[in-house]
């Protein structure tokens, strides 16, 4: 089960596989997730000042509430860790709402998931995993009473630092800053009375933009980008761009030289500017990459991380591109559409959006093989079944868009197989029994393809490595839990993996580089 930290401390969270992180809609104190095979799917959880005094009783607190929801919808208790916990259900045009209220000593959390699901019983294991673990450090003992002269001293040593070319030094600086631009921000959401301090988020992420352009680290680069994403969203929820330009420009200006270190610098000639979804996908390609090389040469430390955060930005873009499919379609693309003969303009987004998914799938099914390799080379059974959960279904999208490509084909049977093989990590008699019905079909696929040679685009080239991965996961587990439903599985596991292996071998381009 994924943990989302924010990176200013402002929640921690767990959620089961599937749900995605969607940086272009949440705010500093309101996070949105989505399913990204299932976008009308959202789970928001909101960060707000307590709606009751450490000292009030737990009574008052629910009566808060209760007046917030409406006196018209009952509230029930819900199983917690410790604090009071209720739930409230809404229904509406065919959609259920479910809000859970966590009180909290300085701030309460509000989950909220919004399902389609109306007949499913069980449709809120996200909500409840949430509940259990959903926490704000605005909430713990914040040390010290930090302030804007502390947080400018650091960055006044930083460019001492600098001055001395002594680098070591002007990290140690700016970690300093960072930690105490958080602290000035946590103590302002638990503050009862006052502003949040939207500036202290900003300098953070300028401080995390210098640190990250020093240690070259794409990870800083890519949470000071989110920071400033979210302060965005959050002045325009207030109505402060227009009103604070001074902190809007300057906002504007650090998001922009990210966006530039991304895609370089925007048409000097008035040129739109570049926007976050492009570089969403451009740093998604690009973390692919990465992670595809760090493989290549056996780190697979980086190679996993590269390879998840490339997958979680791939993964949120498609879920934000499926849920705003109703955007105005620009006019070229449209007046192109139409020269091929689509005219609908239901068809044309629909053909937009292939479009779109058609470049996004094949990096992001890369970028979760890398995943799933990794998590089996480490035996990790949850990051492997959580790279799996999204490896098939993308293989299959893939499949699906062009059945008789055969390189598509081979994809669907190696994620088949990777699939079966998390179970040797974890899986119980039920899942063996699934596990075995995906080898199955892996097998047919692999029947079914003919003489044609498949394009060479890189994806196979380790499925050698994967596989005895997985052998060697089998035969750990088979050693220690001799069951004969796990015997026959790896019986059928070796079978089928050796036939995907001498196709593609058969079927391999004559210069490719598939081995």
């Amino acid at each position: 089960m994924p943990i989302f930290k924010d990176p200013i401390r402002t929640l921690s969270v767990k959620l089961p596989d599937g749900w995605v992180y969607d940086s272009l809609s949440s705010s500093l104190t309101n996070f949105f997730f989505t399913r990204w095979d299932r976008p009308e799917e959202i789970f928001v959880v909101r960060i707000r000042k307590a709606a009751a005094a450490e000292n009030e009783t737990d009574e008052k607190w629910v009566e808060r509430i209760q007046k917030e929801v409406g006196e018209g919808n009952s509230l029930t208790d819900a199983p917690s860790n410790g604090s009071r916990v209720i739930t409230a259900t809404f229904s509406n045009n065919g959609l259920i709402q479910r809000v859970v209220f966590v009180r909290g000593r300085w701030v309460d959390i509000a989950i909220e998931q919004r399902s389609a699901e109306l007949k499913t019983s069980d449709a809120w294991p996200p909500l409840d995993a949430a509940v259990q673990t959903a926490a704000s450090a605005a909430n713990e003992e914040i040390p010290g009473d930090c302030g804007p002269d502390e947080f400018n001293r650091c960055i006044e040593a930083a460019n001492h630092a600098f001055e001395k070319q002594d680098h070591s030094a002007v990290i140690e600086a700016l970690k300093s800053a960072v930690q105490t631009g958080i602290l000035i921000w946590l103590q302002s959401l638990a503050a009862p009375e006052g502003e949040i301090e939207i500036n202290a988020t900003i300098r953070v992420a300028q401080a995390m933009v210098h640190m990250g352009r020093i240690a070259a680290s794409q990870y800083l680069l890519r949470d000071a980008e989110f920071i400033l994403l979210r302060a965005r969203r959050t002045l325009e929820d207030l109505g402060l761009m227009k009103a604070d330009q001074q902190i809007a420009m300057e906002l504007e200006e650090v998001l922009g030289s990210i966006l530039a270190d991304l895609l370089g610098p925007p048409d000097p000639d008035g040129g739109e500017p570049h926007s976050p979804i492009l570089a969403m996908r451009e740093r998604g390609f690009r973390l692919t990459q990465a992670a595809a090389n760090a493989f290549e040469a056996g780190d697979w430390v980086n190679a996993n991380g590269w390879a998840k955060m490339a997958s979680d930005d791939l993964l949120a873009l498609v879920s934000f591109l499926r849920r705003n499919r109703s955007q105005p379609i620009p006019d070229e693309i449209s007046t192109h559409l139409k020269s091929q003969g689509i005219m609908d303009p239901e068809d044309q987004r629909k053909a937009l959006q292939n479009a779109r998914e058609a470049i996004l799938f094949p990096p992001l099914n890369m970028a979760l093989q890398i995943r799933h390799y990794c998590a089996m080379e480490g035996q990790d059974a949850e990051s492997a079944a959580g790279a799996g959960c999204a490896l098939l279904p993308v293989a299959r999208l893939l499949f699906n868009a062009d059945p008789n490509e055969p390189s598509f084909a081979l994809n669907l049977a190696l994620a088949l197989i990777a699939s079966s093989g998390t179970v040797a990590l974890s899986g119980g008699e039920a899942e063996i029994e699934d596990a075995a019905r995906l080898l199955s079909e892996a097998d047919q696929l692999l029947g079914g393809l003919g003489a044609q040679s498949y394009s060479d685009d890189g994806w196979f080239r380790y499925h050698g490595k994967q596989i005895e991965v997985m052998l060697r996961a089998f035969n750990s587990i088979a050693s220690a839990r001799d069951t004969a439903s796990l015997q026959l599985l790896r019986t059928q596991f070796t079978q089928v993996s050796g036939r995907l292996q001498e196709t593609i071998t058969r079927l391999a381009p004559p210069n490719g580089s598939s081995r």
